[in-house]
């Protein structure tokens, strides 16, 4: 979640977009209108339940459910965002794509470095210190 925010921060500080031009139903945060850091984060969050849900839970129940969580709560955070008078549709469609990709990209990371970690591990215990010693 920490690497989603800081993306969006310095995002919305170089694109620097107003909101929309009607009213809103909240108090509007300080940051520019481009892109949706509400849906972003959603998809962050629950995305990254769904991936775990897959990895570790056995009940397809689970895997489903945190699935359909992981579609149906960015779509209504976006839509949320859009009826208050927050975002522009393209802000939405923007957060949906960072989310989407600081997702993939932390999901790749965690894999690439338990496979590592497991490589590490398999090799005998010469070879291993020798690793260890050398990064």
């Amino acid at each position: 979640m920490l690497g989603e925010v800081l993306i969006f921060l310095a995002i919305t500080t170089l694109v620097d977009r107003p909101r929309p031009p009607v009213p809103h139903l909240d108090a509007a945060p300080p940051t520019s209108s481009f892109p949706s850091g509400h849906t972003a984060a959603a998809i962050a969050l629950y995305g990254s339940w769904a991936v775990l849900a897959f990895q570790r839970a056995r009940a397809a129940l689970v895997q489903g459910l945190l699935t359909l969580l992981a579609i149906v709560v960015p779509i209504a955070v976006g839509l949320a965002r859009l009826y208050r008078g927050m975002h522009f549709p393209t802000d939405v469609i923007g957060g949906a794509l960072l989310g989407l990709a600081w997702l993939a990209l932390t999901v790749r990371a965690v894999r690439l470095g338990v496979l590592h970690a497991r490589r590490r591990a398999s090799l005998p215990g010469r070879a291993r210190r020798a690793m260890l010693r050398h990064g």
